[in-house]
């Protein structure tokens, strides 16, 4: 399970706890918290791990109340969430943050393709309440705009809150499937097409050859799709657009909570027609749920799982309503329950379910992460520590962050070639990401590049000095490795958390607990 992944568990599981403490008092809410997002297209984990996240790392850790850094790198993007201590003011903070961001630019890669950005906030904060959008006859992408251009940001300005998610949105991108061998016939070079798309530039014209023109159509398919095609969102069992509302570090939730409420008539004066808009707070009559899905699982095969585990949970009489959630390879559930209801043996009736599992908890659930300056030790200690768990009677539903292997793309540059032909490792890694399906373009619209197999990526062609095609393969190899898909740090060392529940009235001393497994001292033990 990746970093991410268990930030969805907490953005759900926080839910529950504030049911268990004093009314806007939820552990580590009122943290000041900064989430940094920095993209490097096509770059495997470990790449980008160690080229992106750790020297922003560095640079974050000199600023002064720094409380706890983490971080998850995956192929081509990381995520770095900062908690300050709580003296210290958000805005201040921000400050900082950018001006650190500004000082690590000089070491992050030149073929970043934008800066790092942050948001304020912990993306593993509670909503304080979920906003659900439903059509039969308005499709997922309009939805999706009304939400994000209408909704998200007039909720954004309410005082108070933190940041809006939105899930399920499908929003309408374009794809331009490009064919190598056609771009090479005509003498287009991936350069082109990107300038081509740029403001003030002739997207569906891309050259001259002998007086005709080359038209964008002449090399590539052009498909209309969505942006994201691994993510979903249902509301019951029908297919949604979801809104999360966090609320910003001191803020009170009932307050912030109202103050929404008072936007919904203006919402549903200004929906299109057929659309519903249903608000699900985060009531005592809650509970949550979480799903993993075999490695290799297809997109297809993750939808059907996740909605039979949905199927159950809604064919319970204590049940109200439901929202799921799928986005990249997890999935989260949302339960509200009716008054006094309770579901029994839910564990038992989502245990049976083939490809899935679901994670259940009562409440927060229990953290410890293990870090070490060597995670090849960690890797070798991670699985022994979680069989102890395990075998512990009190304790259920452990799952980690442990990064799973498995074979990776991975482009080699040759600098001195790309120097002799005058080429920048940014033009290749560019290629790369069109290779994998995910260089994006263009935003209004969405335009995405991709190739039909990541292999074609060698008979692609970028512009050398006077406009000359250099065939990206004299420059840089492709190759499959092995590697993790996830890398995740907790203060700059790399780390592994888990996360379990424990039974109801039931306590544990971890300290005891891990004691027999002699673990080397080099691996530090975090417990809360």
């Amino acid at each position: 399970m990746t970093r991410s992944a268990i930030a969805a568990i907490l953005v759900i599981g926080g839910i529950v706890a504030c049911r268990r403490l004093p009314a806007d008092d939820p552990p580590n809410a009122d943290l000041p918290a900064l989430n940094v997002i920095a993209a490097l297209p096509g770059a495997s984990a470990e790449t980008v791990a160690s080229s992106v996240a750790t020297p922003l790392e560095r640079q974050f850790s000199t600023i002064a109340g720094v409380r706890s850094m983490t971080s998850s790198s995956r192929l081509g993007e990381t995520s770095i969430t900062i908690h300050f201590d709580p003296s210290r003011g958000i805005d201040a903070a921000a400050r900082d943050v950018q001006a650190a961001i500004f000082k690590a630019q000089l070491l992050l890669p030149q073929a970043m393709t934008s800066p790092p950005f942050f948001r304020k906030g912990d993306p593993a904060d509670a909503p304080i309440l979920y906003l659900a959008l439903t059509s039969d006859a308005v499709p997922l992408s309009q939805l999706g705009e009304f939400a994000e251009s209408r909704m998200a940001q007039r909720i954004a300005m309410v005082s108070g809150v933190g940041q809006v998610l939105v899930y399920g949105g499908s929003k309408r991108a374009v794809h331009v499937q490009l064919d190598p061998d056609a771009m090479a016939a005509h003498g287009i070079a991936i350069d082109q097409i990107e300038a081509a798309a740029q403001p003030g530039g002739q997207f569906g014209m891309l050259a001259f050859r002998n007086g005709s023109p080359i038209r964008l159509s002449d090399v590539a398919k052009i498909v209309d799709g969505v942006a994201d095609e691994r993510a979903a969102a249902w509301y019951n069992d029908r297919r949604a657009v979801i809104l999360a509302v966090q609320r910003q570090p001191g803020a009170n939730a009932s307050e912030v909570a109202g103050e929404i409420r008072k936007l919904l008539p203006d919402f549903r004066a200004q929906k299109p027609t057929a659309v519903s808009v249903d608000i699900v707070e985060n009531l005592p009559e809650s509970i949550l749920g979480f799903t993993e899905f075999d490695q290799d699982a297809s997109f297809q095969l993750m939808v059907k799982c996740q909605r039979e585990a949905a199927g159950v949970l809604t064919q319970d009489p204590a049940v109200e309503s439901l929202i799921s959630i799928l986005n990249g390879d997890t999935g989260q559930l949302f339960l509200r329950l009716k008054p006094e209801g309770a579901i029994r043996d839910i564990r038992q009736k989502l245990a049976v379910l083939p490809g899935i599992k679901v994670h259940v908890w009562s409440s927060v659930p229990r953290r410890l992460t293990l870090t070490s300056a060597d995670f090849g030790e960690l890797a070798e200690w991670a699985p022994k520590v979680e069989a102890r768990l395990q075998a512990l009677p009190d304790v259920q539903d452990v799952t980690s962050d442990l990064p799973s292997t498995g074979p990776q793309p991975t482009v080699k540059i040759d600098p001195a070639k790309a120097r002799a032909f005058g080429v920048t490792a940014a033009q290749v890694e560019n290629a790369f990401s069109v290779a994998l399906g995910n260089r994006r373009i263009s935003n209004d619209p969405v335009v995405i590049l991709e190739l039909p197999n990541p292999r074609l990526f060698s008979n692609l062609y970028i512009l050398g000095p006077g406009d000359k095609l250099v065939r990206v393969d004299t420059v840089a190899t492709l190759s499959m490795t092995i590697g993790p898909r996830t890398v995740n740090h907790t203060d700059q060392f790399p780390s592994v958390t888990f996360l379990f529940d424990l039974r109801p009235g039931a306590a544990i001393d971890i300290d005891k607990a891990l004691a027999g497994l002699r673990l080397p001292p080099s691996i530090h033990v975090k417990n809360r």
